[in-house]
């Protein structure tokens, strides 16, 4: 697995596992200004653009 992708992967679980113990994916996106297709997109390790990734970190 390539650096960048096990970077990724592993951010994702880490919102994952975070956000599933007190919300889900929609509370998450409104609470950083992200739809829940990008907070998706981040706990599945796909690529999303830095500010989003700073914006999921709420």
């Amino acid at each position: 697995m390539q650096k960048t992708q096990y970077l990724l992967s592993s951010i994702g679980e880490l919102v994952k596992n975070t956000r599933s113990t007190s919300m889900d994916q929609n509370e998450l996106g409104t609470l950083g200004g992200l739809g829940r297709n990008t907070v998706s997109s981040i706990e599945n390790g796909k690529s999303v653009n830095a500010q989003s990734l700073f914006l999921v970190d709420h």
